[in-house]
């Protein structure tokens, strides 16, 4: 009976010791949200770990401490985000106890400014040529913001057959433009600069449409 007890108690110790080496970590801050300026914050790592090591594949992130030993403060660095989407960036803690790894993700989502784009936004042409087409990208819609013959701005539809269809447009998907200009009859070069704003900062120039007309 002695004995069965004597064993008994040897198997809770060691169960006792399994459970307290049981391998733990997490961070205050999980996740957190940054808009495409970029930021800092502070999380603590949680751990029981005697090693820890985080990384990160974008760039953009910079942390530190990058490894450690138990539970520690985390400072991170968030930089601009240049890119024309939403970013979703992971820094991945990876604890290390008595053989036995385990991994957390601290997620920092980006998003980004509102953007215009266009596929070919710089054209020569000869001089008998009016009409072009422009496809236009963007998120949140654009509009024309001014337009400029060289270098004067100008009114488009006050030229004979000037035009621009459509002026702007809220859909955020690829949209075909037709760009209509008169004739070159001045004997020399002539630049068309169709500037472009996003809906959402609808005074600040985005995207620029530029013809280079030949005399």
């Amino acid at each position: 009976m002695k004995r069965f007890l004597l064993i008994a108690a040897m198997c809770a110790v060691v169960l006792s010791c399994k459970q307290e080496a049981t391998l733990t970590v997490s961070a205050d801050v999980p996740s957190i949200v940054f808009g495409p300026e970029g930021g800092t914050f502070n999380t603590i790592l949680f751990t029981n770990a005697p090693v820890w090591t985080a990384t990160c594949d974008d760039p953009a992130i910079t942390f530190s401490p990058d490894s450690g030993a138990f539970s520690t403060p985390i400072h991170v660095e968030v930089g601009e985000n240049d890119e024309h989407f939403t970013k979703a960036i992971r820094i991945a803690v990876k604890a290390t106890l008595d053989g036995s790894q385990r991994q957390i993700n601290i997620v920092v989502t980006q998003t980004c400014r509102p953007f215009v784009l266009c596929d070919d936004d710089v054209r020569i042409i000869g001089p008998e040529q009016t009409q072009l087409f422009f496809t236009i990208n963007s998120d949140k819609g654009w509009r024309v913001l001014r337009t400029l013959l060289d270098d004067q701005e100008v009114i488009l539809s006050s030229f004979p057959g000037g035009e621009m269809d459509p002026m702007s447009c809220k859909d955020p998907n690829n949209v075909e433009v037709k760009v209509q200009i008169p004739e070159n009859e001045t004997g020399k070069s002539r630049k068309w600069e169709i500037l472009l704003a996003s809906e959402a900062v609808p005074r600040e120039e985005a995207c620029t449409l530029t013809i280079f007309q030949n005399p």
